[in-house]
């Protein structure tokens, strides 16, 4: 992910996603369209191929955890009907890949933070 850390995660900011789908190099621009800070965040990805919603929202379970929900929403333009079975599951995969990526990130921040 690349975004100018110096500006804050705002309506109208823009996420550059670099990520591999179907074995192939993808950059995805998606523009945050609306956050509630510790809450949720919704982001929207308009491309060629295939227009993209995604919110991530997060509840506290207790003091020590928190649950992380991903939703994607997506309409293929560009691809055929019997492509997009298999295009939902190569996004649900990498979305998974993803999700245990940032599980780790956050982990090993936590623990820096706590040692620290």
């Amino acid at each position: 992910v690349e975004w100018n850390h110096d500006a804050p995660l705002r309506a109208g900011a823009r996420l550059v996603f670099n990520e591999q789908i179907m074995r192939r190099p993808q950059q995805h621009v998606y523009e945050v369209v609306e956050i509630i800070p510790g809450q949720k965040v919704i982001m929207k990805k308009r491309s060629i191929g295939m227009r993209m919603e995604t919110t991530v929202a997060w509840q506290a379970i207790n003091e020590n955890s928190t649950c992380m929900t991903l939703r994607n929403r997506g309409v293929p333009i560009a691809f055929s009907k019997p492509i997009a079975p298999l295009l939902k599951l190569a996004i649900r995969n990498v979305s998974r890949r993803n999700l245990k990526q940032l599980k780790k990130m956050l982990e090993l921040s936590y623990r820096r933070l706590v040692v620290l």
